[in-house]
């Protein structure tokens, strides 16, 4: 009984509310100490390190949050890049069109829930923002002033922006985008605007996507002050990819690096494009877990061809970010890229979404929320084919949203029963696809009776519709008869694991 009350009580905490409630409070700064001086007493160790570990978890997802020290402190978003100020830089493309094109120039300070073309952009003392236009324009010219959103980011913002930029991806290595941009002509032409020449931006509403700026003029810049900027933002940036956020989304690694040095939005010298994305000390590193910022190492600044990387290099021979070109390893995409489910479809074809979802929620239950533990129990050591970065990219977005939606809903009081029948349906599941997988390994191979494919599929069918009301526990009522669903599941899990039996015959060689 005890044990009962200590878990229930574990329950009930709510780190989430907590949090909120210290922000609106007015901290700006909120620390792991700072929750759990509120969190209810726990008696055992134990418990003591569940509640930490939720508290660290909460923390670390928070919307409002921005890592300073992760798993220590964080910074209270708006209070960080309220007032704040950063430049853009327009280069000779968007001045030649007149135009800004919004990309993830802004994306840094500002609310994340928020889209680039939902911004409010006004000129100190203007009454009206600058207005959007719609604006085209090759891949190969637009592409650079997206790469820091991430591959993970970047190919959904393209689908987000207009349909047709996939279908256009799809036909061409150099598609024609379409996109929102902000429309500068009025400003660029009363103000003589040339290359060299920023926009100064203060952030006046970090939730609402609120910024103002005025003319920066080329001519007042100074080259030492920017100097010291870079080399300030560099060491506080090395410090976040080497050793807080190491392997972390780019605008978050960013983000983390103003919360650990925010002298750096006090009067800045460079923009973030200058300092990334031209003879940067830092690379994009493309993978099947993200684009991340890595820093480059010594060896990478010289090559066969004698060029100095940290001057111009017109040798033609290099390939990255800060030399406005895509990664070779990273393309506009022309594989399936719909919903996960579409997508699951296509890609791993022996587990439905049903299934999928069934097994993170087994996951949940099981308080197991490492999102690689999920991957691991649905694909096993299966190499998933895609066909291209793109692919690959909106996938494990597409997955991670669907693996944070459902940690958030997951309604665990609810659960007990469901998800005890549940944990059945899942473990035959996976057996199910490690069978599958390793017959499709060695299908030209063998002769497979369709009887056997015939008898599971009939099994699947039954468990199907048996998860999709466990998968929503919260939906059944009182009354619901759990014993006779549990019985019905037992009775077709003894005819799936005799199907299962069959097919483990064929791949021993027994049939």
């Amino acid at each position: 009984m005890v044990k009962l009350c200590e878990d229930r009580a574990k329950e009930s905490f709510d780190p989430e509310s907590i949090i909120d409630s210290l922000i609106a409070n007015g901290k700006n700064v909120i620390t792991l100490q700072d929750v759990q001086e509120l969190a209810p007493a726990v008696d055992s160790d134990e418990l003591k390190n569940q509640q930490t570990e939720r508290i660290v978890r909460e923390l670390g997802f928070h919307g409002e949050l921005i890592p300073w020290v992760p798993g220590e402190k964080y910074r209270v978003g708006a209070a960080l890049f309220n007032n704040s100020e950063f430049l853009i830089v327009p280069d000779g493309f968007e001045i030649e069109n007149n135009i800004l094109i919004p990309g993830h120039r802004f994306m840094p300070f500002m609310d994340q829930e928020l889209f680039p073309s939902e911004i409010t952009f006004r000129e100190v003392g203007a009454r009206k923002r600058q207005s959007f236009k719609a604006f085209s324009g090759q891949a190969e010219n637009i592409i650079k002033y997206h790469l820091l959103m991430g591959a993970e980011t970047l190919f959904d913002f393209f689908a987000a922006e207009d349909e047709e930029n996939m279908t256009n991806a799809r036909n061409s290595a150099n598609p024609m985008l379409k996109l929102t941009v902000l429309d500068m002509q009025k400003f660029y032409a009363e103000t003589n605007f040339t290359e060299g020449d920023a926009l100064r931006v203060k952030v006046l509403d970090y939730h609402k996507g609120e910024f103002e700026f005025h003319l920066d003029s080329g001519k007042q810049r100074n080259g030492k002050k920017a100097a010291r900027y870079r080399a300030e933002l560099e060491k506080a940036l090395e410090r976040v990819t080497e050793e807080l956020l190491p392997g972390a989304f780019i605008i978050e690694s960013i983000r983390s690096m103003f919360a650990n040095a925010p002298e750096l939005l006090k009067d800045p010298a460079m923009s973030l494009d200058e300092i990334l994305m031209h003879d940067s000390l830092f690379d994009i590193a493309f993978d099947e877990d993200g684009s991340t910022l890595v820093k480059r190492s010594e060896d990478d600044d010289t090559c066969d061809c004698g060029h100095d990387h940290d001057h111009d290099c017109g040798c033609g021979e290099h390939h990255h970010h800060h030399h406005h070109e895509l990664p070779e390893n990273v393309t506009i995409g022309s594989g399936e890229t719909g919903s996960l489910e579409t997508m699951l479809a296509k890609l791993y074809p022996m587990l439905n979404m049903v299934e999928l979802d069934a097994i993170l929620l087994d996951n949940l239950k099981n308080h197991d929320f490492d999102f690689n533990s999920f991957y691991s129990r649905c694909f096993g050591e299966s190499a998933i084919e895609f066909v291209d970065g793109m692919q690959e990219a909106c996938f494990f977005n597409e997955l991670e949203m669907r693996f944070e939606e459902l940690q958030e809903s997951y309604p665990r009081d609810f659960d007990e029963k469901s998800g005890a029948i549940r944990s059945l349906i899942v473990e035959f599941t996976i057996d199910r696809c490690t069978v599958l997988t390793e017959l499709a390994e060695l299908s030209e191979e063998l002769e497979i009776k369709p009887e056997l494919f015939e008898a599971l599929a009939e099994v699947v069918l039954l468990l199907d519709e048996s998860l999709k009301l466990v998968n929503a526990p919260a939906a059944l009522g009182d009354d619901f008869d759990f014993e006779q669903l549990r019985e019905g599941v037992e009775n077709a899990l003894e005819k799936g694991e005799e199907a299962l039996a069959a097919l483990r015959g064929v791949l021993d060689g027994n049939d």
